[in-house]
């Protein structure tokens, strides 16, 4: 088997999740609110790790006098000019609008196998937190990613079954 799934239900593990999904819907309603203020633009969003952050907006024209334009790796996007203290004020709000994914009590984020780091899908159904691997659970489990006191492995038809119960794919 090329993959795993482990869940728990401990209150710590489902709190660790809620909070965030309330991290994650501040980020959202932050990114919401940039795109509001600036119409004709588009928030360019950046990927690291577990961490989501603004890096600038996108669009022909400029969005104001505090920004100016940028190219990286051929992505042209405008990001706040650092010149006066406005502009710094809008480049440090723009490096506030972040969410990071926090770690799960019990669970690894991230496991480095034959130089690749990989890491698992998170969901959650009917109180239930799942913990999706695309590696093999004695790997996971072999990197000391996984409290047994707190996760149980389960086996991928109970996992796909409780996804399907909740509408996340097809039944």
């Amino acid at each position: 088997m090329t993959e795993s799934v482990f869940k728990s239900s401990s209150a710590e593990v489902l709190d660790a999740w809620e909070a965030n999904v309330q991290s994650w819907a501040s980020y959202d309603a932050a990114c919401k609110a940039l795109a509001d203020e600036f119409p004709n633009h588009r928030v360019l969003e950046a990927e690291s790790s577990h961490t989501k952050f603004v890096l600038g907006l996108t669009g022909d024209e400029t969005p104001g006098d505090l920004w100016r334009k940028e190219n990286r790796a051929g992505v042209e996007f405008w990001t706040p000019l650092r010149r006066s203290k406005a502009g710094k004020a809008l480049a440090e709000r723009l490096g506030g609008i972040r969410f990071t994914r926090a770690k799960l009590p019990g669970m690894g984020q991230t496991i480095i196998v034959d130089g690749v780091m990989v890491t698992c899908g998170v969901s959650v159904h009917a109180g239930v937190v799942y913990a999706h691997w695309n590696r093999p659970a004695d790997v996971v489990q072999g990197k000391g990613r996984v409290n047994r006191m707190m996760w149980d492995e389960c086996l991928l038809s109970e996992f796909h079954l409780a996804r399907e119960a909740a509408g996340l794919v097809p039944a």
